[in-house]
């Protein structure tokens, strides 16, 4: 498979998860009632970091990509309930720190779907070579499996 494309998605994710850390560690020490979305923000991310070593591992298994979608979706969903609960506290919301952080989260959405997509070419790629005669003949001997998509 495409190197590139798996590499830049890694990247990315890597690069929003140290915003999403220090993002959790402004609330930690702002927001004492709101411990426990934090808690589940942080258990999010590490669902998405063990998903994403699964797909380093083994880039073509559909198994590891669907994990790794998966694990995108449950963050997402924490994510949006997180920012949720500072839009509406005002204190949290004027905070320099944590605006700081939103403003970074914000400008992965872009990112991440160009990258999500890349990814995807790539894995296209890869299928329509394994397909193809003679790698065709040559993949089952080999292991060649399909790769799956985010």
């Amino acid at each position: 498979m495409n190197r590139p494309g798996k590499e830049a998605l890694d990247a990315l994710l890597e690069r929003r998860g140290q915003v999403l850390g220090a993002m959790a560690q402004a609330l930690w020490d702002l927001w004492p009632n709101g411990r426990g979305l934090v808690d589940a923000l942080r258990s999010a991310q590490q669902q998405l970091l063990a998903a994403a070593q699964a797909v380093r591992a083994r880039p073509t298994r559909a198994a590891a990509a669907a994990s790794l979608a998966t694990a995108e979706g449950a963050l997402n969903a924490t994510v949006a309930r997180v920012l949720n609960q500072i839009e509406s506290d005002a204190a949290l919301h004027a905070n320099d720190a944590v605006a700081t952080q939103m403003l970074a989260l914000f400008e992965f959405g872009p990112q991440l779907i160009e990258r999500r997509l890349r990814f995807n070419q790539a894995c296209r790629a890869y299928n329509d070579a394994i397909a193809q005669f003679p790698t065709s003949l040559l993949a089952p001997v080999f292991r060649f499996e399909t790769a799956g998509s985010l």
